[in-house]
Order: structure tokens, then sequence, then C-alpha cells
């Protein structure tokens, strides 16, 4: 806004909302400043927008929050200011809804937009606030906590911690930092917590002042536990209780206990027996009962409770004990042996434990007796009484062990512990110790009355049953052997039990005999299958030591080696507890050569009898099948016999047939206890060659042996006995299969010839696969002369020579095709005669064509095998390829049959019509069979392909050819009849014809004088040939200026255009256009010269910049331009540079310039430029007479200069205001060639921009160029530097 007063230009002052003065500058801005502050939780805050406008202004007032467009919600709440405008001062206030919050803080933004114009203005709301992070902790003691104070809105000053008494050790930032983005103050601080304590964290604001405070509460955690911490086993009801420590009246709430025994959650059924107990103060009880305790109740409880908070208490264990003692118990010991009594206590540590008598004397060590009590441990403690040497006097005599625990604990446990004495006699047999096979042997063991049970054992190993027998009275057992055989040999004990607790006695000494029976492994007969992985022969000695033994195969007297690649022999070593000797001979692969009798031998050392065993392996296996004709021919009976060994004694065999992987059941006999037998009755080629398997099981052993075999089966078949085909078809294949074994190469012949590889055939041998193998013959281009026998013959690897069936070929064709005369003229008639072959019981149908289109008229038959096509009066469309198709029903149709028929003629068009400098082809086109060279003629002289003409010649078909004579660049000697000739070099017949061709040519031509000079008159004729039809004639200057005035209506051969009075910009080239309807378009050209020069005047420089005198020729060309002044000659030289134009072809126009830089006052005066065209006879000049001038204007500024300071990345708009005013009497100074300025001028023009405007975003500049005013401050021009202009 602006406003003038008379002349007087009026300022305003920045601070408007609070001046007097009227509005000129438009604006927005916050009256309350650039920030504002309020509490949280406000209400009825609202932000006033001031703004100003005009009576015919309609501003549009938008808001931003945070640099975001208002939402509509937002835009709700703007309402106008109410009450009267001041001096066209506007408002807007925006309410904030309800009470205000962190997330209302932020710059508010209010825009005034009018047109390109935008002012803004902005404040920020800060939002007081102090919120802690977390207000009250509970958690466990001895855990780092982290309190976090956060004071929103706008800066602070301090951030202090405070505490009360109380032990803690804590780490205070209590600077903290100032976040600009979130308007948030962050300090911390962290302390690890012993108990409960109480922090204030106090903020003090900075502008305007305010203290804020917010405080942090600790409140620790604990859990303990309480019960009975021991019972005895078998007590009822014990309750163990976890004590928690919560606030009834506060969060947090126990959510969630867990109970564990020795660090293992509770199962769910220990779980259903906790339940709550009573609250006592700020303590929850949760109890675990146990209904009867055991000693597996014994362990380490512990319970953890989870708090509505997150946090763990620390877990509260106790430790429980189940007390026990080992029950009652009498141990038996053998009179003279050690005896250690022992005992057991569970539970905890106790503060008794002994050994006692019968009337509870402690019994100490002493006397031949140890007492070790042992130590607690993992609930346990144990103690032994140990008697060295057991007497009489130990028998009986009840002792106790005696458990008993400390104040506060229940009675303590006692338990009795008997001692049984026993006495064992010795044992006692009835002859030596080495006995022979056979004879008999009897054992005697004594003992003390009161045995339950006697156990005898040989070698350790217990005796139960066999030939022997046991015999036991009141106190003596026998042992009864009655005959011996060498596994009796061993070492023979008794041993006692006097109580069913089952615990055996005996003598060390005494109570034992060896027994010692000499002898072997019985010989035995081992049926072992072929191709076992091992087979392990063990032969075992009995009786006394006897040397190492030896293995012999057969009737070999040379023992085997230790280990060979076949077998592995183990000696073996004597066992003298066991009184035997074990020796093996490992056959690491059972082959057929492994079947024989191995000898096991060796001597006893004693006496050297010796003693041996013989070995024998029958080797079962499958020897193979047999054919009795392994190359059977089909029909024959072919018998397959499948050999193996015989079973074992009263064992079974089975042997089962496969063929091709199938099962055989079918012609499957037994032929003996060594062979099976299979018979094909009537051999089949596609069946029975085929692989077999016999496969032999015997009973007792797993193995499968099998033995394959493949049986051929000799066959060959010719695909099919006769094959009819179409001649022309692609191919024709003959099919030879050969069934059995493999077969030497395959030969074909055709009658008695043999056909090889290549051409028309292609022999193709088949690859042998699953018994077959199929050779073929193809014919790749069936002809007539296919037709034949054809067989094929081949040869398998025994010698023997197969040869198939014949094959015949029939073959159906076309035989001939030919024209009774292939060579006419037209209106004559030509016969096509189509002679094909004929099979009876066929549909035959023939098909004509005619350069490949289907043609019916004039086709007949001639009974069979012949089909006419008949054409009449013929033309020169009748030349072409005629072919005939015969397709023989379902078998096809033959190749066509094809013949070239000729219709001699000769083509052309009479009239042709051209237009000069344009080329013009002819044609001529022949059609019917081969021409010699076609010969062009014009007025009676023949023309050769050159400059002149273009003679070139294409056939499309065999039988057109299309000759043509390109004219090139017509004019008007080539109007008249031109000739074409050819000669037929069948008969040297020839054709010619004539064709006659019209040029039409046009003319310009200036009627008066082409160089004129200004002001005098031209006129231009265009003539050109007459057409039956209308011609377009029109005028053109240059290239695309259309003329229209001066035209006069054009004739039928010329029009006429004239321009009277010509000036300047009459001169360039001027052009006539003629249309020849379809036939062409003819243009010519004409230059014209208008002479003319600059005329005089006085021209305006401004003092101190540089000026252009300018001196322009019109016309024709010219000669040097010459310069002068007061009769000198000026050039180039100091502050004054000539320049010489070029003259224009197209506007005839030719530009000199006289330069002077930095015009002084001497520099005016009278300048005077010349020029003399080529022709030497007219000199043009020009006078132009230079006056120095300086001009005063007036700038008044709008403001004083102003320093605005604005965040990055806004917009900034410079504007320069100014009083709109008038120029002074006088020009404005004069620019480039004297056009003067506009007035008032405010267009920003590139000599004032002299100084970088450094600016971060786009700017928008208006600059006053040239401007004056009747009164005022002035100064010199040019303007003064930017910086004085108020910006």
């Amino acid at each position: 806004s602006y406003e003038i007063s008379g002349t007087a230009v009026m300022t305003c002052t920045d601070d408007v909302f609070l001046g007097d003065q009227p509005e000129c500058i438009r604006y927005a801005k916050f009256h309350n400043g650039e920030s504002t502050v309020v509490e949280a939780d406000s209400a009825d805050v609202k932000l006033t927008c001031t703004f100003t406008s005009d009576d015919n202004e309609s501003p549009v007032i938008t808001w931003k929050f945070r640099n975001v467009a208002f939402t509509d919600e937002q835009n709700a709440l703007v309402d106008n200011l109410s009450g009267s405008v001041y001096n066209k001062l506007y408002g807007k206030i925006y309410a904030l809804a309800g009470k205000v919050t962190y997330d209302d803080m932020g710059k508010y933004t209010c825009i005034n937009t009018l047109g390109d114009d935008v002012k803004e203005g902005y404040i920020t709301l800060y939002v007081r606030e102090i919120t802690s992070t977390p207000n009250v902790r509970f958690d466990i003691a001895d855990v780092a906590q982290t309190f976090t104070c956060v004071a929103k809105g706008d800066e602070i000053t301090s951030v202090t911690w405070t505490t009360l008494a109380g032990t803690n050790s804590a780490s205070v930032n209590e600077a903290g930092s100032y976040d600009e983005d979130i308007f948030t103050w962050t300090s911390t601080l962290t302390a690890t917590m012993k108990e409960d304590k109480v922090y204030t964290c106090t903020v003090v604001y900075t502008d305007p002042p305010e203290t804020k405070t917010a405080e942090y509460s600790f409140n620790m955690i604990d859990v303990t536990m309480s019960g009975v911490l021991a019972a005895q086993k078998g007590t009822a009801m014990v309750t163990l209780t976890c004590n928690f420590e919560v606030d009834p009246t506060d969060d947090p709430t126990i959510i969630g206990i867990v109970w564990k025994k020795d660090n293992v959650a509770f199962t769910s059924a220990q779980t259903a027996e906790t339940s709550f107990g009573d609250n006592c103060g700020y303590i929850q009880r949760n109890r675990y009962v146990i209904a009867t305790v055991d000693v597996a109740d014994t362990g380490v409880y512990t319970c953890t409770a989870t708090y509505s908070n997150g946090v763990v208490a620390s877990t509260a264990s106790l430790s429980y004990y189940t007390r026990d003692i080992e029950p009652t118990k009498t141990y038996h010991v053998k009179q003279g042996q050690e005896a250690v009594l022992s005992c057991s206590v569970m539970g905890d540590e106790t503060s008794v434990f002994q050994f006692t008598t019968s009337s509870d004397v402690e019994i100490e060590s002493g006397n031949g007796m140890v007492v070790a009590m042992g130590t607690f441990s993992s609930a346990v403690q144990a103690g032994t009484l140990t008697i060295a040497t057991t007497s009489k006097t130990d028998h009986d005599g009840p002792r106790k062990c005696k458990a008993d625990w400390a104040a506060n604990s229940p009675a303590g446990l006692t338990v009795n512990i008997g001692l049984k004495i026993y006495v064992v006699g010795g044992l006692t047999d009835d002859s030596a110790l080495a006995k022979d096979p056979g004879s008999s042997h009897i054992f005697t063991c004594s003992f003390e009355s009161g045995a339950s049970t006697v156990k005898w054992t040989r070698s350790d190993d217990v005796i139960t049953t066999g030939a022997s027998s046991v015999a036991v009275a009141s106190t003596t057992s026998t042992y009864t052997i009655a005959a011996l055989v060498p596994t009796d040999s061993g070492v023979y004990a008794c041993e006692v039990s006097y109580l069913a607790d089952g615990v055996f006695h005996k003598f060390e000494g005494d109570n034992e005999k060896s027994l010692t029976v000499r002898g072997v492994t019985a010989a035995t007969t081992f049926y072992v299958a072929e191709e076992a992985t091992t087979f392990t022969l063990t032969c075992i000695f009995y009786g006394d030591e006897m040397n190492t033994p030896e293995w012999f195969k057969g009737t070999d007297t040379t023992a085997l080696a230790t280990a060979t690649n076949s077998y592995a022999f183990t000696p073996g070593t004597f066992d003298a507890a066991k009184n035997h000797l074990e020796s093996t001979l490992e056959i690491l692969t059972i082959e057929a050569a492994d079947a024989a009798a191995y000898k096991c031998k060796t001597t006893y050392i004693s006496d050297s009898e010796a003693t041996e065993s013989i070995m024998t392996i029958v080797v079962l296996k499958n020897e193979g099948i047999t054919s009795s004709d392994s190359t059977a021919a089909p029909d024959d009976e072919v018998i397959l016999t499948c050999t193996h060994t015989a079973a074992a004694p009263d064992k079974s065999v089975t042997v089962t047939w496969t063929k091709a992987s199938s099962a055989q059941t079918e012609g499957v006999t037994i032929g003996s206890t060594t062979t099976s037998l299979y018979t094909i009755a009537t051999a089949s080629p596609p069946i029975d060659n085929a692989a077999l398997v016999c496969s032999v099981t015997f009973e007792d052993y797993n193995a499968i042996l099998s033995s394959s075999f493949t049986q051929y089966v000799r066959d060959i078949a010719a695909s099919r006995p006769e094959t009819i085909t179409v001649e022309g078809q692609a191919t024709a294949t003959l099919t030879c299969i050969f069934r059995g074994d493999d077969l030497g190469a395959t030969v074909w012949t055709k009658g008695a010839a043999a056909i090889v590889d290549g051409g028309d055939y292609g022999v193709n041998a088949g690859t042998y696969a699953s018994f077959v193998r199929t050779d073929t013959l193809v014919i790749k281009s069936v002809a007539k002369a296919e037709a034949g026998d054809y067989k094929c013959t081949a040869s398998y690897t025994d010698g023997s020579v197969v040869t198939a069936v014949t094959q015949s070929i029939s073959v159906l064709a076309v035989s001939t095709l030919a024209s009774n005369d292939d060579t006419i003229t037209t209106s004559e008639s030509f016969t096509l005669t189509c002679t094909y072959t004929y099979l009876a019981d066929i549909t035959i149908t023939v098909a004509w064509t005619h350069d490949n289109a289907p043609v019916t008229a004039g086709v007949t038959a001639d009974g069979n095998t012949i089909s006419l096509l008949t054409v009449t009066s013929a033309t020169f469309e009748d030349n072409g390829v005629y072919a005939c198709t015969v397709t023989f029903g379902a078998y096809g149709a033959a190749a066509a049959a094809e013949v070239t028929q000729y219709v001699r003629y000769l083509e052309g068009v009479s009239a042709n019509h051209g237009v000069e400098d344009s080329n013009k082809a002819i044609t001529c086109t022949f059609y019917g069979d081969s021409l010699g060279a076609t010969v062009w003629s014009f007025d009676g002289g023949n023309l050769a392909d050159g400059d002149e003409y273009g003679i070139s010649t294409s056939s499309p078909t065999t039988s057109k050819r299309i000759d043509v004579l390109n004219v090139k660049n017509l004019a008007a000697d080539n109007d008249g009849t031109y000739t074409c000739t050819a000669v037929y070099s069948a008969d040297s017949s020839s054709k010619n014809k004539e064709l006659k061709l019209d040029v039409y040519t046009v003319a310009l031509t200036n009627t008066d004088s082409q160089t004129i000079d200004s002001d005098s008159s031209f006129t231009l004729t265009c003539t050109y040939s007459a057409l039956t039809d209308s011609v377009d004639v029109s005028w053109m200057k240059g290239d695309s200026l259309s003329v229209t005035d001066g035209i006069t209506a054009p004739s039928t051969t010329s029009s006429v255009l004239t321009v009277a009075s010509a000036d300047e910009d009459d001169n360039g080239q001027y052009m006539c256009q003629v249309k020849f309807g379809d036939y062409g378009t003819v243009e010519k050209l004409i230059d014209q010269y208008v002479r003319y020069q600059t005329p005089s005047a006085t021209v305006y420089g401004v003092a101190g910049e540089d000026y252009d005198l300018i001196c322009v020729f019109y016309g024709d060309a010219l000669g040097a331009t010459t310069w002068t002044k007061g009769g000198s000659a000026v050039t180039t030289g100091g502050r004054i540079t000539v320049t010489a134009g070029t003259m224009s072809l197209v506007t005839m126009k030719r530009t000199d310039t006289l330069t002077t830089t930095v015009l002084v006052s001497d520099d005016a005066g009278t300048y005077i430029c010349s020029a003399t065209y080529t022709d030497g006879i007219v000199t043009k000049t020009s006078t132009q007479t230079l006056a120095i001038t300086t001009q005063s204007l007036t700038v008044t500024l709008a403001r004083t200069p102003t320093i605005v300071a604005v965040d990055s990345a806004v917009e900034v708009i410079f504007t320069c205001t100014w009083a709109e005013v008038t120029l002074d009497a006088g020009p404005c100074p004069t620019h480039g060639h004297g056009t003067a300025r506009p007035t008032p001028l405010q267009a920003p023009q590139p000599p004032l921009q002299r100084r970088p405007l450094h600016l971060q975003q786009a700017s928008k500049i208006t600059l006053i160029l040239c401007a004056s005013s009747p009164s005022g401050h002035t100064e010199t021009f040019p303007p003064p530097p930017l910086s004085r202009s108020g910006i």
C-alpha cells in the first residue's frame, strides 16, 4: 500500500501496530511478540496475528504449525479479530482447543498473501511442564536405578537434584541438554539403592523465571521364607511359607509366584498344593504344605515373586530335611572272615551318631573293632563298624545304630543291627583230578547245619541241570557226574546260604576242586552258501594243558599258515580256569574251492597224547543255466536247466525263475535234487527274447544264489508287404524289424540291385535294444521310378542269414502335362493335357492352377487318366505357369506338373505429360516368351542410357517384361513421339509401340529495369505453356512471403506483377509458381534491386557512454563505405572503430557502423557515410549529426535501509518501492541506435546489475533504471550503487 499527499511522499515506521502513522507496507505479525509461554493444561489460549490490507485488496490469510499447513480442524478454530479496524489493520485469532499440552508447542506462522506478494509473521508457543520417569519405582536392593527428569517448554537456567537422608551411591547429570527440535531439557540420576528413598528434581526456567519440581520415590522389595527346617519321615502336614513385601494401598501388586526345589520348578501337582495365607501388614504369605514327608522331600526350596511393574523380587530360600535311618538288618559272615556293619542316617546334620550295644553303651574302636562314623554330606551321614576276624562269640549279640539331633528337634532315631556267624566245611571228591571220558565222578561238600540253600558252580558257572545230580543233607551236599565228557572240565565249588536273603558263603581254599576231562569238539559237517562273507570253524580242546594246535585242509600234511589272503588262523590260549583251549580258522570269502574236510590237531604237554577233530565244509552254490537252443526259431520248444548243489540232509531247496524281472510259474518243473527246468513250449520272438534268472534258496541259509542266462528267439519282419504312395510326397519309408541276438549290417536290394545310402535313398541302421533292431530305408523323394520290390537281408554273428519278405511300392503320379501350342498371340486359343496314373476303387480329383490361382473354366475329362484345360481367345493375362495336381483319394496329392504358356502382347500409355526440370518415365510392357533387348527411339533416332535418358528393364514374371525410358530434366525440346521395339527370340518376330510426351514450361522476365531507385516502378511477367485444364499461378517474395498486391488477372499463358513507388522493402528475390494440374509444379526466380540509403538525422549520445553511428544501404552490390566528419576522413583508430557490413542476398541490405567509445563533447558534429554501387554510376550518401547530452534524474527512496534476519530454507523477497513520477522536459537518454527508453521505465536492464546479490534462496528484485520528478534531490545518471538505494 502507498499513499501520496500532493507531491510529498509519506514514509512509514516499522512499529505500525503501536504507532499512528498511515499504513503503507504490507505485512503480517503477531502482536504479542515472537514467543509466548503458557503452563501445561492452560485453557483458553489464543494466538492473535495482525496484518495489513486496503479497501481494494482481498488478501488470503493462511496458517502453519511447525511448517505444516493447518488441518481442517485447526482452521475451524481461526476467527477474525473482534473490535474496530485501525489504520487498515486487521487480525485473526487462533483459539487452541481445550487445555494446551506438549503437542501444542511449536512455531505458528501467519501468512498474508496478495497475488505474488507474500508476507509472514510467526510466534513460538512454549508449554511448560516437568515430567518424571518413573515417579515411583519398586525394585530390589543393590540394583542400579535411573531416574529421568524431563522439562518441556522454553529454555531453563538450571536443574538440581536433592534427596532425603539415606544411604546411596549416586551419579547425577545435573547439566542435562536442551533439544530444540522437541523443546525438552533432559537430566538423569543413577543410584545403587540400599533402602527406600525420595529424590527431588528442581527446574528453573529462564524467561519469565519460574521454578518447577518433580519427586521420585524408590520403594525396596524383599522376600523371606519361614517354616519347619526338619522333620522325621512320615510326619504329616509340614508347611513352608514364603513372605512377600507389598503395599496394600499402592502398586505394584504380585502377579506371579514361582516355587522351585533344588532349582527345579514345581510340577503342576506341587503348584496345586500351594495357597495364599493371610496378609500381615505389608507382608503377603504363600504356603506350600507337604502332606506326609519322605526322604525325597529333602532339598532347598525357593520362591520368587513377579510384580506388576515388571520387577522380579530376589529369591528367598529355605533348606528342609526329612530325617530317616536305615531299617533293621542282619549280616551273615563266615567264621574267621571280616565283618563290616554299616549304618546310614538321612536329614540334617546330627549331634549324636554312634554304634551301641543292646544296652545302649557306645561301641568304640579297639579289641579288633574299628568304628568310623563318616562325615555329613548331601543330607546323608554313614558310619561303619568293622570286626577284623569274626568268631563264634560275635554270633547274634544285637547291636544298635543311634542318631540324635540338637534342640528344637524331634526325638532321635535308633535301629538294631544283627550279626550271624557260620562255619562251612571243605570240598572232597572220589578220584584224581584228571579222568577219562565216560567214567563217573562224585563231589562232596560239608557245612554247619542250618543251611537253607546249596549252590554248585563249575568255573564260576552255576550248575543247573544235566546228566549229573545234586543231593543235600543237613550238613553235606553231593554232586554226581555219571559219565564224564570233555565239557565237564573245570573248577568246582559249593556255596551255602543260611537265610532266604540269597547271600552264599564258601571257603576259597579247600572249598574248590579242579576236574580235567580230555577231549575235543566232535567231527561236524557245515553247509555254507557260496559267496558268504566269512565262515569260522571252531575247535575246542579239553583237559590238561596242551601244545599249540594246527589246522590242515583235506589230505594235506602241511599245516595251514596263520594268515593268508583266504584264511585267518587263531591258535588260541589254554584257559586253566576252564581247562580248555579254543582255536579258530576263519575263511574270509566262501568259494567253491573252499569245500573240503578241515582237521584241527594238538598234543597234551604232560604225556604227548594227540587228539584231533575233522570239520567238513559243503559249499552250497548255483551252478548256472543252460538252454536246449539258445538261438531258437519262432514256435520252437526250448528247455532251460538250472543246476545247483544238493541241500543238506533233511533240508529243502527252493528254486524260482524270472523272465525280464517277472516271476515265472508256468513251465517250471523239478528235474532232480540238483536241477530245475523251465520249458518254453512255443517260442515267441516278442515275448521269449529275454534275460532269465534262476534263484536258489537253501533252507536255514538266507543267501539267495542267482544265475542268469539270455534266451534269443530269432525272427525278422517287414513293416508292411506293400506300400502305395504318391509321387511328389516327401518320403516313403520301408522298415525291417529283427528280433533275437544282434546282427551285422543290413543290405537293402531292389530287384537284384543293391541300394547304397545317399542320393535319393537313406539307409538307416537301427540301434539294438531290448532284443530288437529296426532298420529303415527312406526314399527321400518318391518318383515313378521308385516303384518295385524291395528286400532287406542281414547275418547273425554265427553266420546265419535271414532275409525279410518282399516289400512292394506302387507310385501314383502325374505322367505328363503339355500344351498343344505354348506360344500364341492374343485372340488365339490353346489346350493343356494332363495325363496321370489310374488306380481302381479310389476317388481321383484333378485341380488346375494358373500362377497359383485356381482354374475351373475350360476344364474337361478324357477318360480315367486325362484332364484337359482349354482357353479360347487368349489375352495377355493368360500368360503364366499352369499346373495340374491330381489327388488319389486317401493316398494324397501328387506333386503338381507344370507348363508355361506364352501369349505375346505389347502394352504402353500413348499420351504422357511432364513439366520442365523434372523427370518423366515412359513404360512399355511385353508379354509372352523371351525377347531381345528393347530399342528406344525419338523422332527417328535411337536413344542410349546416359545423362539425358535412363533405360531400365525388369521381369516380374517369366512371361512379362517391363521396359522403362526415364527422360531426365525435361525441357521444351523433349516434347515429341517416342517408340519402343523388341524382337522375340524364338521366331525373330517383333513388336513396337509409339508413345507421345507433352512437356510444360515457364519463363519469368522483368519488363522494366532489374535495378531501380526507390520511388520508381517495375513490372515482372510470368509466361507458361497452355493446358486444356486451367493452371494455378502464385507469386512469392523471399522464402515464404506471399505476394497478392499488383497482380493482374492471369491468362491461359501468362501472369503480370507490377510494383509502383518501390521502397527499400521491395528489394528481394521474386518467384512465379505455376502448377499444371496433377502433372507437376514449375517455379521461376528473378532478383529485383531497389537502391536506398539511411536518411540524414540528428542523433543523441550521452557523455561517458559508447555510441554507434549506423549507415544502411539497400539494392545491388556496392563498393566500400567511406566516413567523413567536417570534410575529413574518419577511419579506425583510437576510440573509433569502423565496421564494414555484408550485403544480405535475401533482404538486399548492408549495415556499416562507426563506433565511438566513451563519448566526449568533441565527438559532436556532422558525420557523412557514402558508398558507390558496382556499376560505378550511382553513389549513395547519408548525413548524421551527433549531439552530446547529460541527463539529471531523481531517485526517491520508499523506506530507510533495513536488516532482516530469517531462518535458512525460507524464501526471501526483496522489494524496492518508489514513487511513480514523470520525466523533465527533454527526452530520456537514448540507448543503442537512438531508440528512446519507455517512461516510466520499470523493467530491469543488465547495465545496472553491477554487484552480486549473495542470496541462499530465490529472490524477486525490482530495480529503477530511469526516473525523474519536478523537484527533489537529484543525482547524476547513472543511478548510485545499489547499496544506497535502501535495500
